[in-house]
């Protein structure tokens, strides 16, 4: 019997594999003395497979015909398959049965986790397990930005619900072709507004007068002024500063989540896929691995569109993404019951700026250990 067609079976009485060249050994066995005599007898391996004797039975050998001496393994085998469903106990002290044996190209391996640590192993990084998926990746230019920038981008993503009406007059600005604005201030957001656009004021990006007053052309609680027209601004304000403000929350909760897991992270912006069967590119925002598990967020800034939820849905689909692994953040979107609504329908999370740190910590919690410090 091959090595490896062992099995764990149930105990039974001690047999030992003993093979016979013909009928001349049988009659040879029939004559022996006793039972002791049989079991000691030690015959070469070559012989005629198929047949197991079980010399220990109670019975005189002198009664017993040649048929009670051999089991067909046919049986022995169905036997063997049956008692795999069934659990097992081996009472304590007892000879612990050998494991299942699987032949390999080195060899036998004792059990499917040995044969694993055999099989080479690719590291856990985004490009890998991209690479799994059917995809090539490659990071867009990224356009270095000082803290004091990135700072910028988080103030805006914090006061957003004051300057939610300002920047999205700003954004519209982008697209014209004058590039002048003048927008009133309502009274209840006007000293967060007006001290945004004069700090935007101070640092070159809005191009308005030393005081914004009646004498200027503008009336009182209106900002009036232009946007430089350059690459720069114009990609700030359309959005820009939330990818930025994004990855900074979206890196600070990976680190969180695999020092709690014991594990590592790694977390990308502006990763542009490409897939290997189509040649069909797109751009991921932010990629997030921590340990095994991969995470995905979208951001929009600017007006939504009711195609844009399934097209982040079929998106997630072709990159293989677990719905709850990814999460759309929308700017715009202040209504927190519309969310929740979309939500359910997509399988994944949509939320807003004041939702979003939250929600990328209950997605995170998802994530597997990958057993790396």
């Amino acid at each position: 019997m091959k090595k490896s067609l062992l099995r764990r079976i149930p105990e039974r009485p001690q047999r030992r594999e003993m093979k016979f060249t013909g009928e001349k050994e049988m009659e040879e066995i029939r004559d022996a003395p006793g039972k002791r005599a049989a079991e000691e007898r030690n015959l070469e391996e070559e012989d005629i497979p198929g047949f197991v004797m079980y010399p220990d039975k109670k019975e005189n050998l002198e009664t017993l015909e040649a048929e009670d001496f051999f089991v067909d393994l046919e049986e022995l085998f169905s036997e063997i398959k049956r008692d795999e469903k069934e659990e097992i106990s081996v009472p304590e002290g007892e000879r612990e049965y050998l494991p299942f044996r699987v032949e390999t190209e080195s060899g036998f391996a004792e059990d499917a986790a040995e044969q694993e640590v055999c099989a080479e192993k690719e590291p856990d990084t985004i490009e890998a397990m991209f690479r799994k998926r059917g995809f090539y990746i490659t990071l867009c230019p990224e356009v270095s930005m000082p803290e004091s920038v990135i700072k910028l981008a988080c103030r805006m993503a914090e006061e957003y619900e004051q300057l939610r009406d300002f920047c999205r007059m700003l954004r519209a600005c982008n697209s014209g072709t004058g590039r002048k604005f003048s927008y009133i201030t309502p009274a209840g957001n006007a000293a967060c507004v007006r001290r945004f656009a004069e700090d935007m004021r101070r640092y070159g990006v809005l191009v308005m007068p030393d005081q914004i007053t009646a004498s200027a052309g503008c009336q009182e609680r209106t900002i009036c002024g232009h946007i430089p027209d350059t690459a720069t601004i114009v990609a700030f304000f359309n959005g820009l500063w939330l990818e930025k403000f994004a990855f900074i929350e979206a890196k600070r909760a990976a680190e969180e989540a695999a020092e709690k897991l014991g594990t590592d992270c790694e977390v990308l912006a502006n990763v542009m896929i490409e897939e290997e069967s189509t040649g069909r590119k797109n751009e991921l925002d932010v990629v997030i691995r921590v340990g095994k598990s991969f995470f995905w967020v979208e951001c929009k800034c600017g007006t939504l569109h009711e195609s844009v939820y399934r097209k982040y849905y079929e998106l997630g689909r072709r990159i293989s993404v677990i719905p709850d692994h990814m999460i759309f953040l929308a700017a715009e979107l202040e209504d927190t019951e519309r969310a929740e609504i979309i939500s359910y329908f997509y399988q994944y999370p949509v939320c807003g700026l004041k939702d979003y740190r939250q929600s990328l910590r209950e997605m995170l919690k998802r994530a597997e250990n990958g057993g790396k410090k």
